[in-house]
Formats: C-alpha cells, sequence, structure tokens
C-alpha cells in the first residue's frame, strides 16, 4: 500500500472493514464515558482491541475530554460520527498540554491510520480554554505516519492569546508525516504567527479545502533546527484565509527543503494573501531554500480592515496585491493574481512586503 495515493488507500482501508461486521465503539466498546471526566484512556483500548474489529472504530456523538492522546496503533480507520467535540481534559498534575492528539511516533511510521469525520457536520477539537491561552496547545501534532488521512473537522483556537497552530507537522529523527491527505479543516480564533497548519517536515502530503481565520492558513515555515527535517513534495489546494497574516506562506529559513505547488488561494482581508520569503539564517548557517520548481497559480486577495499586520495590530490590508515577497534565493513561479476592492491607485499584482510593521498609509 505505501505506493497508493491518500485518497486511494482511504477507500481500500474502508474497504478492508468487513461489511457484516461492527466495528469497535468508543464508548460501549472501550469505556470512554462522554460525561466530562477523562476519556484519553479510552483510545488506548480501542487501539488493541481494534483488530478484533476490522481495524476499525467508531466515535459516536458526545463531549470527550482527552489531552495527548497518541494514535500510534497501525491500519486503524477512526471514524468520527455527528455532533462530536473533543475538549482538553487538564489533570491536576499536569504542568502543560502540548496537543490534543498525537497522529503517529517519534520512533517509527505508523502505517494507514485514518482519522476523519464521517457526516456532513464537521467534528470539532476545541481548545480555546482560558487555561490553555498560553499553552500553545494543538489540536493535533504529527510525527512518524505514513499512507494517512486526516479531516473534515473544525478546530476552535485561543484568541487573542497564544495558541499555536492547529496542525503541527514535526520530525523526530528521520520519522515525519508522508504520504498524507490533510482534507476539508476550518479553523478560527488563531494569531498573527500561527494558523491552520504548520509543516515544519512533511513529504508527498495534499492539503486540501483548508479554511483558517487569523494567522496564516497554510504554513510552510522550516528551520527550526531538527536533524533529519525536510519539507518536500507538498500539494495545496483551495486554500482560503480570513481576517488574518496570509492564506500561504513560504519561509525556509536555514532548511533546505523540497518542491511545493499550491493552487487556488482566495484572502479575505490578510495582510497579503500569499508571502513568500528566505526567512533567517542563525549561527553562520547557510540560508534554506525550496525547490526552483515550486509554483503558486490562482491567487485572488479581497482587501479588508481586519488583517493581522503583525501581533498587536489588525487593520486593513495594506499590502494591497494579491501576494507579498520578498527578495528570495530560490524561485517560486506565480500566475494568476487577482485583487479585489482594493482602493483606486493600489498596486494589483507583485509588490514589495515593505510594510508589515507599519500602519498603513492610505
Amino acid at each position: 500500500m505505501e505506493n497508493l495515493s491518500p485518497v486511494v488507500l482511504f477507500l481500500v482501508l474502508f474497504l478492508l472493514v468487513p461489511i457484516a461486521q461492527c466495528c469497535a465503539n468508543l464508548q460501549t466498546t472501550c469505556g470512554a464515558k462522554a460525561d466530562g471526566s477523562d476519556d484519553s484512556g479510552s483510545f488506548a483500548v480501542c487501539q488493541r482491541k481494534a483488530g478484533g474489529f476490522g481495524g476499525c472504530i467508531d466515535i459516536p456523538q458526545g463531549n470527550y475530554h482527552v489531552y495527548e492522546v497518541l494514535l500510534a496503533t497501525p491500519n486503524i480507520i477512526w471514524r468520527v460520527g455527528t455532533s462530536v467535540t473533543f475538549h482538553p481534559y487538564i489533570p491536576q498534575h499536569v504542568r502543560r498540554i502540548r496537543s490534543i492528539f498525537q497522529l503517529g511516533s517519534k520512533d517509527t511510521n505508523v502505517h494507514n491510520v485514518s482519522f476523519v469525520g464521517l457526516s456532513h457536520n464537521k467534528f470539532t477539537v476545541d481548545t480555546s480554554h482560558a487555561l490553555l491561552k498560553s499553552w500553545n496547545v494543538r489540536a493535533f501534532q504529527l510525527f512518524g505516519i505514513s499512507n494517512f488521512t486526516l479531516g473534515n473537522f473544525v478546530a476552535k483556537m485561543a484568541y487573542p492569546a497564544g495558541t499555536k497552530s492547529a496542525l503541527g507537522f514535526d520530525n523526530s529523527g528521520e520519522f515525519h508525516a508522508r504520504y498524507g491527505h490533510v482534507v476539508n479543516i476550518t479553523s478560527t480564533g488563531s494569531i498573527h504567527g500561527y494558523g491552520t497548519i504548520q509543516v515544519q517536515s512533511a513529504a508527498h502530503i495534499l492539503f486540501e479545502n483548508i479554511d483558517g481565520t487569523g494567522g496564516v492558513t497554510l504554513r510552510l515555515e522550516t528551520g527550526v533546527g531538527s536533524a533529519g527535517a525536510f519539507v518536500g513534495n507538498i500539494v495545496a489546494k483551495n486554500i482560503i484565509g480570513r481576517d488574518g497574516y496570509a492564506a500561504v506562506m513560504a519561509q525556509p529559513h536555514q532548511q533546505q527543503n523540497g518542491v511545493f505547488h499550491v493552487y487556488n488561494v482566495t484572502c479575505h482581508s490578510c495582510a497579503a494573501a500569499v508571502f513568500l520569503s528566505g526567512g533567517y539564517s542563525r549561527h553562520g548557517k547557510p540560508p534554506g531554500w525550496y525547490s526552483n520548481d515550486s509554483s503558486v497559480q490562482g491567487v485572488v486577495a479581497f482587501w479588508g480592515k481586519d488583517a493581522q499586520l503583525n501581533r498587536t495590530a489588525d487593520g486593513d490590508s495594506c499590502v494591497a496585491c494579491a501576494i507579498g515577497i520578498v527578495p528570495l534565493n530560490y524561485k517560486v513561479a506565480v500566475s494568476g493574481l487577482t485583487s479585489k476592492y482594493f482602493p483606486p491607485g493600489q498596486r494589483k499584482s507583485t509588490c514589495v512586503y515593505w510594510n508589515r510593521h507599519h500602519p498603513c498609509p492610505y
């Protein structure tokens, strides 16, 4: 299955579940109560029992309180039902929660996992709890996972204080996310420096139908210095940003990366719809890059007055163009730029991103 596309893989995994066999149930099979108590352990129970249910686990309607749930058992389909919300459970002995779910392992690559909402109404991961506002809690953190599907949910974050990106793609040495489909995700309440998705290390990922309010919807910003970190063969389609910094950002800092292709970007009241930059380089290390074959095609920017211009200031869509570009040490082919409803006389195609820390001169 390693060479199957993520979409085909998900269908194959789904069909592997016998038609006549019931899935395990997070409540009735594995003991989740959905009553405000800690349901984290029920996920471990279900992963142990999944083999007897064809690798299929249903999560029925309810409000589940969990923290740092490890989803690292291969060949499992998690089917999230209607009206499901995951809240953080905060035990007294825990000083910090880093994520609600961890998908994949730091020690190996876990294969063939799907965690998807099955109803037309997306499930919710709510990290807007007041105590979490200074903890930078993610909904999902991904490490060594391959052939996976994740999607059809809403992430509620803790604006205006500091919640990290709803999804974080990280690595532990050679282990990071690869061959995945991340689809149909909406986020709300992010801040300028974060957003919906941040990719520090991942390869062969399709991001599709991602809609974020605040921050950057898809942040290909790397350079944390982790050994083995790499971003490449990324495809993104239908990326929307609202009242934030940008819909898409590519900023390698000091990390050497591969290719990315972005199609159909829309931004409503952002500093810029797409922000491309080389970023910083520290400690005498050479600057990073993305492949010169990278591309952005089809960008529409709508002017507005609620753009997040920096960490403390909101205001007009100051950069009067669909894409803000600072000098790069890599090449990106950009085409199909459109700006709508910008004041007369402002530039409508590309421009230098000179004013991100200054008020609008208009």
